[in-house]
């Protein structure tokens, strides 16, 4: 593909038919995108009641956190994604959302840290047909003008599932203990599966496209063919390695700041929660919405400037990540996660938004899950172990010390994520 082929389409200018229902669809989408981080956070706030109960170690907490999770999702992504690009994307969704649902509440029943962990496998076998399938749904309920602030709507859920994770995860722990936060906040989701089954239909394929209904209609390429696709794009290259480092800096502020704040200030995980909660992800909440609609208005004019959005994002959270980390000042160190916390699925909405906009009908589940897989994989297996591996090796005696040294070297992540953001902002622009 020539890239001025895909400025034009990241422009997005062409009209399309409006989709009859299409909010509906986004907001059953987003609820699904809601209860799937929900139920991939709530170890948050759980990491010391869980490692108290189990007696276990920062390293093990990094391994039940993220990597038992994250390998299962990260590679069951791209399988997942082509049968979503083959079949019936809805019915894929709903099923993966009961899947992981019912294993979230298994892991409240979990009697011992073996046990625990294969639960946390299957939550991750479901979760695996979230994201990439939802987001193939979305570009055909919105044409490309309008995907930018569809999917920052889609992924401003994410945001909410943090503030739920947090808030209630903390106030469950702590009036009942962390096993019931896991079962009742697992609960609901198998709920929302029935609904979105029984309620909604899955979309013509391509209906927002100029063309998309002939490109449709074909059969749905091999993965060789969408690999080929991603890898002789350098732009698309550059900006699938810079949504790896944003969604593992982001995923390290979900897994660790919770744990690092408990240990630094001596409190419990039924006050950290709700204040968590706000600042993070009603913060992220708003922010997700704004940068999602505020991408759609920069592209109309230049649509590289898209781009470029994820890295201005990612500059300005470094220096608050360093300054929290070293405040002696409870609130101080919650005021100073606010930036953060608003623009902490923003670079990841805008990133999903254009990879939409160039991606062929038939490819977009496939692309999206090439980049779930290659995210996560640092996102959840790599970022958080380290982390935890970090925090022992550089404890010293004090763990408080050790998390604190393990998340700055974290936070270098940020500023190489920026550079990944501008080099795709150059080559997307001819």
């Amino acid at each position: 593909m020539k890239m001025n082929t895909t400025t034009n389409t990241l422009a997005g200018a062409e009209a399309a038919p409006l989709v009859k229902g299409r909010y509906y669809m986004l907001a059953l989408l987003w609820l699904t995108y809601t209860f799937s981080i929900l139920d991939r956070y709530v170890m948050g706030i759980l990491v010391e009641p869980i490692k108290r109960d189990l007696g276990v170690s920062d390293t093990m907490m990094g391994f039940l956190s993220g990597t038992v999770f994250g390998l299962f999702y990260a590679t069951l992504a791209i399988p997942v994604a082509m049968l979503a690009d083959r079949s019936n994307r809805r019915n894929v969704i709903a099923a993966s959302l009961f899947i992981w649902s019912l294993c979230t509440v298994f892991c409240g029943m979990a009697a011992n840290t073996l046990q625990l962990a294969l639960a946390r496998i299957f939550v991750g076998v479901g979760e695996a047909g979230s994201s990439p399938p939802a987001q193939s749904v979305i570009a055909d309920l919105f044409p490309p003008a309008e995907r930018g602030r569809a999917v920052g709507l889609f992924a401003s859920g994410g945001s909410l599932g943090m503030v739920l994770a947090f808030t209630l995860s903390g106030l469950i722990a702590g009036h009942w203990g962390w096993r019931w936060a896991f079962i009742l906040l697992g609960a609901p989701g198998i709920l929302l599966a029935l609904t979105l089954l029984l309620t909604t239909k899955e979309p013509v394929r391509g209906q927002c496209d100029v063309g998309g209904q002939k490109k449709a209609d074909a059969v749905a390429p091999p993965f060789a063919e969408v690999l080929r696709f991603v890898l002789g794009n350098r732009g698309l290259v550059h900006l699938f390695a810079a949504v790896i480092l944003a969604t593992t800096s982001a995923s390290v502020i979900g897994l660790w700041v919770p744990a690092y704040l408990i240990r630094s200030f001596q409190i419990s995980e039924a006050q950290l929660g709700p204040a968590l909660g706000l600042v993070i992800g009603v913060a992220g909440l708003v922010g997700t919405i704004v940068v999602g609609w505020l991408s759609d208005r920069i592209a109309r004019k230049q649509p590289a400037r898209r781009v470029l959005i994820g890295g201005v994002m990612q500059m300005l959270v470094w220096p608050c990540m360093i300054a929290m980390l070293l405040s002696n000042d409870y609130v101080t160190a919650l005021w100073l996660l606010v930036i953060p916390g608003f623009f902490i699925y923003g670079p990841v909405a805008v990133s999903w938004a254009i990879m939409q906009n160039i991606a062929p009908p038939r490819m977009r589940a496939t692309i999206v899950g090439i980049g779930v897989l290659a995210a996560n994989i640092g996102a959840l297996v790599i970022g958080p172990q380290l982390v935890g591996i970090a925090s022992d090796l550089l404890a010293n005696g004090d763990a408080t010390v050790g998390l604190r040294n393990a998340l700055l070297l974290a936070s270098l992540l940020y500023p190489w994520s920026a550079l990944h953001y501008l080099r795709a902002t150059k080559l997307l622009k001819h």
